[in-house]
């Protein structure tokens, strides 16, 4: 990916930053946007790289709730809602941890079969239209079990294929399994922060070929800004439209988008 221009670099910037929270899936839209635009997909090292705006856009908008975790987990606090917290987080990207390792080969090979972004997109539809039907109730916790933590871990594992949305899955997941609306936006979206890392240092050199690969520093750093600042908006946006169970809005766009994308692609 040589030759890097700053609008490029800040295009992608904006695609990562925004599809990465909100729950409309970016691989899907990624996926998609090649097989019907013949957009060129980024190389990925240049992902791996942009997704730091968007693992600094989470850590900023939950900044005091990772100083409490990291200052309960480093004092052994085990009593303290945020030890417990940091536990079932853990908890729950081993699944996602276990899909990484081993359905790679199967989720690439899905990536190259557009029809079935376009199908799981409209699963995600789906899926979101269901997060207003599991809120409804008046006893909800703020607090969830280890069973209810691995059941959302599922939820995120899931996502490793294109077009199903991590976000909405682990919301969705999340409400079920009895979560308010505000904290299950939280666990989500702080669910998010170790499969970026991880994705990140499995990818320790790729930060390095970055350069090596002709990715000049300046383009890069716009493209990661605009992925920070984008990755900031979308995270209240989720939070937002998840207290206020306005999730069906985005059920409509990954319907259209997906609907048009099976009615577009030839079938293969």
């Amino acid at each position: 990916m040589s030759g890097l221009t700053y609008a490029r670099a800040m295009l992608l910037g904006a695609i990562q930053g925004l599809t990465e929270f909100l729950p409309v899936s970016s691989s899907g839209h990624l996926v998609l946007a090649r097989a019907l635009l013949g957009l060129e997909l980024p190389g990925l090292h240049l992902e791996t790289v942009l997704h730091l705006g968007t693992a600094l856009a989470v850590s900023f908008v939950f900044r005091n709730d990772l100083h409490m975790l990291f200052r309960a987990v480093l004092g052994a606090r085990r009593g303290d809602l945020h030890w417990a917290l940091a536990g079932k987080l853990l908890l729950a990207t081993i699944p996602a941890a276990l899909a990484g390792l081993l359905l790679t080969d199967r989720a690439l090979a899905a990536f190259a079969r557009p029809r079935v972004a376009a199908g799981m997109l409209l699963v995600t539809a789906l899926v979101l239209l269901c997060s207003k039907a599991v809120a409804i109730g008046s006893a909800r916790a703020h607090t969830m079990s280890c069973a209810a933590a691995l059941l959302v871990g599922c939820a995120q594992a899931l996502a490793i294929l294109p077009g199903l949305s991590r976000s909405g899955l682990t919301v969705v997941a999340a409400l079920l399994v009895g979560l308010q609306r505000e904290d299950a936006a939280r666990f989500s979206l702080l669910l998010s922060l170790p499969v970026i890392a991880g994705g990140a240092l499995a990818d320790l050199a790729g930060l390095r070929g970055a350069a090596a690969g002709g990715l000049a520093a300046g383009p890069l750093l716009a493209g990661v800004g605009v992925s920070f600042l984008l990755g900031v908006l979308a995270v209240r946006l989720l939070r937002r439209a998840v207290e206020r169970g306005r999730l069906g809005l985005f059920a409509l766009y990954c319907a259209v988008v997906g609907g048009v994308g099976l009615a577009l692609l030839p079938r293969v």
